[in-house]
């Protein structure tokens, strides 16, 4: 099932997870996930500059030991980095002490507890032991940028129709979406601009 916007139900049911960020501003949080990558985040990174945005990059810990110049910069440059796993693990497919060394693994590399789950998913069990000690971030709007079957043109308009106050947009900053990526980001970045929201890191 393709959910540009997750449905205000499933996030009622799940308060515990920040779907959203709870403002009367004008603002949207931008987060991107599977990165850093060469390929990808330093092209995000300028053209970040040019709208003056904050943003939040969910990275793997083996791309964080990868490329820690490029992490060095997202810190310089004030972007918050959460945790996504050490190799990108679904933790539907393996035993939740497994994955909890995945993220143990990346957080000693990173020094928060923001964490989301790759493809968004976690068994009971996961969802109820991590919201103990981490904060799990998810998303009320995902852009599929790494969807080729998904056509731009109607990405870009769910997108502007989808976005509100508060929400949080998942991009990817990996190999595979960049080439998409590469039209729909500074297009949305302008529209957002020009609607007056300003870009902001999760905290």
């Amino acid at each position: 099932m393709i959910l540009f916007n997750i449905p205000s139900w499933i996030q009622f049911i799940f308060p515990s997870i920040l779907w959203r960020v709870d403002t009367d501003k004008k603002e949207v949080f931008l987060t991107f996930d599977d990165g850093p990558t060469p390929e990808g985040t330093y092209w995000i990174l300028e053209l970040l500059k040019k709208f003056d945005a904050k943003a939040s990059f969910f990275c793997l810990g083996k791309n964080i030991i990868e490329y820690p110049e490029i992490v060095s910069l997202l810190v310089k440059e004030g972007h918050q980095i959460g945790n996504h796993t050490f190799t990108h693990v679904n933790a539907q497919k393996v035993i939740f002490a497994d994955y909890l060394e995945e993220i143990k693994s990346t957080e000693k590399l990173i020094s928060n507890n923001i964490f989301r789950p790759p493809y968004g998913k976690l068994t009971i069990q996961s969802f109820f032991r991590l919201r103990e000690k981490y904060r799990i971030v998810l998303w009320d709007i995902m852009s599929y940028d790494f969807d080729a079957n998904q056509d731009i043109k109607s990405v870009l308009l769910k997108l502007k129709k989808s976005t509100k106050k508060g929400s949080i947009i998942v991009f990817h900053d990996n190999v595979k979406s960049f080439e998409r990526l590469k039209i729909i980001l500074p297009e949305y970045l302008q529209w957002l601009y020009d609607e007056n929201y300003s870009f902001n890191k999760i905290n």
